[in-house]
């Protein structure tokens, strides 16, 4: 009888283990950063079209004025952090930003060229900052640190 006990717990306790390691790939991939360009930093003024404020990323919507386009701008999402992280860096959904609004952004581009990226940090019209999602703004650091380091 014990033997028996012992091998469904030995079952049981295998397959919670498989599970469990089945789910890091997905966790891991999840926050990838592989369609960010890490090693640049980019800057637009843009006019903010909405936020969708969202787990697990938001996203800020951006006009950026293009001649080229038709419409006269380019649309450009912007991915910042969780509800969760962007709370800790100061948003709030209904009052960090108005649509509408004139902003510079600095970030980071994506790879494939297409218009947007991971927001480092947003600058309003009344000078005041609204930091990015943290890893964005760690990449950001790193380039500002590398970019001096070349410039000396």
């Amino acid at each position: 009888m014990t033997t028996t006990i012992s091998r469904i717990k030995f079952s049981a306790i295998s397959c919670l283990a498989i599970v469990l390691l089945l789910q890091v790939p997905l966790a891991s991939a999840h926050h990838s950063y592989a369609v960010i360009d890490n090693s640049r930093l980019l800057e637009v003024e843009a006019t903010i079209a909405k936020l969708e404020w969202v787990n697990p990323h938001s996203f800020l919507w951006v006009y950026v004025a293009d001649e080229a386009q038709e419409s006269g701008y380019q649309l450009y999402a912007f991915e910042v952090g969780s509800i969760t992280m962007m709370t800790k860096a100061g948003w709030t959904r209904d009052d960090t930003v108005t649509a509408g609004e004139k902003v510079t952004i600095e970030y980071l581009p994506l790879r494939s060229g297409e218009p947007g990226g991971s927001l480092a940090k947003m600058t309003h019209a009344d000078g005041s900052v609204s930091q990015g999602d943290f890893p964005a703004v760690r990449f950001a650091d790193r380039v500002r640190a590398a970019e001096q380091g070349e410039a000396q």
